[in-house]
């Protein structure tokens, strides 16, 4: 059995500020400990159902948190940015099922440091109509391959979000949000047994779990400030609705975060230039 492993940093336990997030920042190498220790236990949950191949991306920021001396030596990780698929780099259709860790809720969800790809970019993003946060454009991405996410890890925010998509999926608690910048947090140790028990649990019964399955996609980004939406015309299938407001069409998943991390960097790049 082959299972992949996307990790964020937003939703790992203990984790509540952004300083906890970037090199440099007072709190990263304690985040990177503790980002380490939650992606361990899916590891060791996967190793007790059956797993003999398991692959992990690093998905948070420079994607270069994960110390590879730091990880259970039954797992390959995969570092560094940029990267295909960005978040989702190294999946195919050979995985039986993926594990999301540490991830957090959609941008103005009111979870812990809840954003959507940038959070200074991206207001709001939509497939078909429906609100879509990191886990919803990642889950359909792996459902292009036919690959099942199995477990979720995060705050209680992501958890109601990632119900609306696919109940079936397990889902292990980290720390209940307060606000964006605030949580009650379970002991690392408590979280990690959480993770490691629902792993071994939907590990053992990934064939149960349908993949989120998203055929054709009307997308469209609201934007947090006017100017992005003008900029991210120049990217051929992107249209411009109105100052603040895109959309793109495509029948692949794995096409519309293409589109998504071009948008991004376009928006970044044309917001560094105005100050």
């Amino acid at each position: 059995m082959k299972i992949y492993i996307s990790a964020d940093m937003e939703g790992i336990s203990g984790i509540t500020h952004k300083k906890f997030l970037s090199p440099g920042a007072e709190e990263y190498e304690r985040g990177r400990k503790l980002m380490a220790g939650d992606v361990n236990a899916a590891i060791e949950g996967a190793l007790l159902a059956g797993a003999e191949e398991i692959v992990v991306n690093d998905a948070h920021g420079t994607m270069r948190n994960l110390c590879i001396e730091d990880i259970h030596p039954a797992a390959r990780l995969i570092s560094g940015y940029p990267k295909p698929q960005m978040m989702m780099c190294g999946l195919d259709a050979s995985f039986d099922g993926a594990m999301f860790i540490g991830y957090h809720s959609r941008s103005g969800s009111g979870g812990v440091l809840s954003h959507t790809i940038s959070g200074g970019v991206f207001q709001n993003i939509s497939y078909n109509g429906r609100p879509a946060g990191e886990f919803a454009i990642n889950a359909a991405l792996a459902g292009s391959y036919g690959v099942p996410v199995i477990l979720v890890s995060g705050d209680d925010c992501l958890q109601e979000e990632v119900k609306e998509w696919n109940p079936a999926i397990g889902y292990a608690v980290t720390k209940k949000a307060v606000n964006w910048s605030c949580a009650d947090c379970l002991h690392p140790e408590v979280s990690a047994r959480r993770i490691k028990e629902a792993a071994e649990k939907m590990v053992k019964g990934c064939r149960e779990v349908p993949p989120v399955a998203l055929k054709e996609l009307d997308v469209e980004i609201t934007y947090k400030y006017s100017g992005y939406s003008l900029v991210s015309a120049s990217i051929p299938g992107v249209e411009m609705v109105d100052a603040v407001t895109s959309r793109f069409h495509t029948a692949d998943p794995i096409k519309a975060v293409d589109l998504l991390m071009a948008v991004s960097n376009a928006s970044n790049v044309y917001s560094n230039g105005l100050y």
